[in-house]
């Protein structure tokens, strides 16, 4: 993984806490996707809600949108509730 990967891995995790970041790697092991994943299981009703424990994209700025998207459903239902 080059620096400039770690280094926007690190600025997400600093602004995600909630999630743990990491590089997938293709079949000849280059890297390949970014993920984020939960460091929580979602509550009751979270997933008919749109809240998904699992994201995948193929950019860091990508998974960024990604995970503002989750930020923006959850504040949406703290607010319902």
């Amino acid at each position: 993984m080059r620096s400039i990967d770690e280094q926007a891995l690190a600025v997400l995790a600093a602004d995600f806490p909630a999630w743990h970041m990491w590089r997938s790697r293709d079949g000849r092991g280059r890297d390949d996707s970014w993920n984020a994943t939960r460091r929580r299981k979602p509550g009751r009703g979270a997933l008919s809600a749109g809240v998904l424990g699992r994201l995948t994209a193929d950019s860091a700025t990508g998974l960024r949108g990604l995970l503002e998207q989750q930020h923006a459903v959850e504040t949406g239902m703290e607010q319902v509730a």
